[in-house]
């Protein structure tokens, strides 16, 4: 969470991934053709994440954006984040299509009790 104005914002992932395109692109217009959005959808993204983090992350140009220097430090350290929501979303789509990568539950009943351990194949 980022401390903005004295309070806790959850930042959102889709607002990361726009910056990071818009870093990369140096555009709204090209991010937007490759995000499939709006160059004004992009603008307004960007406008809350920055109103969220209370940082200027472009300045505004008579030719496009430049990427500030906070936009630059925030894309770095969005990238271990936004790696860990691509695995999370490998996961769950994995669940939910029942291949799981060889894990299952197995039950061993000893002689007292039940007994539940985790199985995974490699």
């Amino acid at each position: 969470m980022v401390a903005s104005g004295g309070r806790n914002t959850l930042l959102k992932p889709r607002h990361l991934l726009t910056l990071r395109t818009v870093v990369r692109t140096g555009s709204f217009v090209v991010a937007a053709r490759e995000l499939g959005y709006t160059a004004s959808a992009i603008s307004q993204q960007i406008s809350a994440l920055e109103k969220e983090t209370g940082l200027v992350l472009f300045e505004r140009e008579a030719h496009g954006v430049r990427a500030t220097a906070a936009a630059h430090r925030l894309v770095d350290l969005s990238v271990p984040a936004l790696a860990a929501m691509d695995d999370l979303d490998h996961e769950v789509h994995q669940l939910a299509t029942g291949a799981t990568a060889g894990c299952g539950w197995a039950v061993s009943p000893p002689p007292v009790s039940g007994s539940y351990h985790r199985r995974c194949r490699p």
